[in-house]
């Protein structure tokens, strides 16, 4: 049995801050600070690298005991069923009221299982009709990972990810797009003590290159030339440093982020209602963008999605997992 690790534990809590974080990011109006803009943008946005890795990681680090019935079965009742559930008010607004988010061309029924297939009637949650291609892929994955040849192929994993852009429009795109992400989550899980020995070892010409890629992507985003490939790079020696980080001081971060980690995905489903909402209390672009704002309304967005969640969780109690994600 393979012992639980906390500091990915706590890579998770990290990781879903990010992404909540930076969907919060549309809702100024940046015109007057276009370079805190760039600067929170690169930094913040894109959290779903860190969410991919992870997944990436766990998978591998459970492997000693996958079943593909029983990994399926966790799968549809963890994370499919309650995207179904949780997607409800969001596709029937996209279907019989506003009859946005495209295929109006198509029947309603048939629109409802295109919205579902691609996630486009919530913002957020492409990702999950993304993610589940791995876990349809995860038979041949187990096979490849006891073969060397899968992370020799790392590299050009990473070619292929800086070549194909992120489209969170076509679900196969982008899982080609993640494929290096999730590939490194398992090689770090599979080489756990020579990564940590790596990363501990060259940690401040990691730190050095990390900011050099990241001025480099917030330089060319000011300019108006965006390089993507530069954010899917730092994003990727972010988290080879952030595991570093959260190990190297796990008993110091250790607690810190293990609430926000447990209903992480429930975060995920839920947030984009309550941004939603924020919008319609506070229209995007109506606010001056500055740090202080910012934070405030990023730290809002998360505490009133993690107070709706823990009043679900007490109401719904065991069901809760099935029906919002936690």
């Amino acid at each position: 049995m393979k012992v639980f690790l906390n500091y990915i534990h706590s890579f998770r809590g990290l990781a879903i801050i990010f992404i909540v974080a930076g969907h919060c990011i549309y809702a100024f109006n940046w015109d007057n600070n276009l370079l805190l803009r760039a600067i929170l943008g690169r930094f913040i946005n894109n959290g779903t690298v860190l969410f991919v890795f992870i997944a990436g990681y766990l998978f591998q680090h459970l492997s000693y005991k996958y079943d593909f019935k029983t990994y399926m079965k966790s799968k549809l009742n963890n994370v499919l069923l309650p995207y179904i559930i949780i997607s409800v008010p969001a596709i029937v607004k996209a279907v019989f009221i506003a009859h946005d988010k495209g295929f109006d061309e198509y029947p309603k029924m048939l629109k409802i299982i295109l919205l579902y297939v691609t996630g486009r009637h919530l913002e957020p949650l492409w990702f999950i009709p993304m993610i589940a291609l791995f876990y349809v892929v995860s038979p041949l994955l187990i096979k490849l990972d006891k073969k060397n040849i899968l992370y020799y192929s790392l590299p050009f994993f990473v070619i292929v990810s800086s070549i194909v852009p992120r489209n969170n429009l076509n679900i196969f795109q982008a899982f080609v797009h993640f494929i290096s992400v999730y590939v490194g989550g398992m090689f770090c899980s599979r080489y756990r003590e020579q990564t940590i020995k790596f990363t501990k070892k060259y940690f401040y010409p990691l730190v050095i290159l990390f900011f050099l890629i990241f001025i480099a992507d917030v330089y060319t985003t000011y300019t108006g030339s965006v390089l993507g490939f530069l954010n899917l790079w730092g994003k990727l020696l972010l988290c080879l440093l952030l595991i570093n980080i959260l190990q190297r001081f796990d008993a110091i971060v250790k607690d810190k982020f293990n609430y926000l980690a447990e209903i992480s995905f429930g975060l995920y489903f839920l947030h984009a209602y309550v941004v939603s909402v924020f919008s319609k209390i506070i229209p995007d672009g109506s606010i001056n963008g500055n740090i202080i704002f910012y934070s405030l309304y990023a730290f809002s967005a998360i505490a009133m999605t993690t107070l709706i969640l823990f009043i679900a969780k007490k109401i719904l109690g065991s069901r809760s997992r099935s029906i919002v994600g936690c």
